[in-house]
């Protein structure tokens, strides 16, 4: 909501703080460069949650099959309204990271990147 105080000021309507997209809502406030950064971190998460969705184990399998339902409800919800923000925004990721940090766990496929060995 960086520009939310600028739009209602312009809109004259304390209603139109923010636009109702989330792919509009990071252009206008970071620049095109925004959305497609945005675009990005999800396509890495979708990608990760592909590789468990793809485990021969079904626990691994249903883990990534959830998380990948998960960011497309969240894309959906965020056409007609952006509620990817404070709370939601953390509870998100925070389910995306214990889900990915289990279920590469439990394939053993746990990143090594950045230790020494």
């Amino acid at each position: 909501m960086v520009l939310g105080e600028q739009l209602v000021e312009q809109q004259q309507n304390r209603f139109h703080s923010h636009a109702h997209n989330i792919f509009l809502n990071y252009a206008l406030q970071l620049g095109l460069l925004g959305p497609v950064v945005l675009v990005f971190l999800f396509f890495a998460v979708a990608r990760e949650l592909w590789k468990l969705a793809k485990s021969s184990d079904r626990t691994t399998t249903m883990l990534g099959i959830a998380g990948i339902s998960g960011i497309g409800g969240l894309f959906v919800q965020c056409m007609i309204e952006d509620v990817f923000v404070q709370h939601m925004a953390l509870e998100f990721w925070a389910l995306m990271g214990i889900s990915l940090g289990y279920g590469m766990n439990r394939t053993g496929h746990v990143s090594t990147a950045g230790t020494a060995g």
